[in-house]
């Protein structure tokens, strides 16, 4: 087994924990609420534990990203409701989706975050930061714009 396969399986599994803290954290209604959720990641740990489900390339790809766990089991969690059990195929599924660096954050942007902020601050504060700061942009932006003369066009 190579080392970046048990580079993901550790990944998988410090993910997993993380969700199990923060599981017991809530109320016991919430975690009923999330009992589909944690079901799935609890498939997908066992699953990605178990089996060599991905290569060498599209593990280094789940690694991109700081919670391949979840990115899997919401994927398997919807194919399961869908009545797909075939995990290779919920797998493909997340390989294949162009869309998961806006959906999910990679590791580069957790880092650059952490690095400008702080170890200290959370990362969606990080987050709320960086929108807030670039919604104050825009609007220096748009006033320059429209000072020189310029109609801003608000249409979709």
């Amino acid at each position: 087994m190579s080392s970046i396969m048990d580079k993901l399986r550790e990944r998988i599994e410090e993910n997993y924990d993380e969700l199990r803290e923060e599981m017991l954290s809530r109320n016991k209604e919430a975690i009923f609420d999330s009992a589909m959720s944690i079901a799935a990641a609890a498939d997908v740990l066992f699953y990605m534990s178990t089996h060599d489900w991905v290569d060498e390339d599209e593990a280094a790809y789940l690694l991109d990203f700081t919670n391949p766990l979840i990115m899997i089991a919401e994927a398997w969690e919807e194919h399961l409701n869908s009545g797909d059990g075939k995990f290779r195929s919920v797998l493909e599924t997340v390989l294949d989706d162009e869309d998961n660096e806006e959906h999910y954050m990679t590791m580069a942007l957790e880092s650059e975050l952490r690095e400008k902020h702080g170890y200290d601050v959370g990362i969606m504060d990080a987050l709320l930061s960086e929108l807030v700061d670039a919604g104050s942009r825009y609007l220096e932006l748009q006033a320059i714009y429209e000072g020189l003369g310029a109609d801003v066009c608000d249409e979709e």
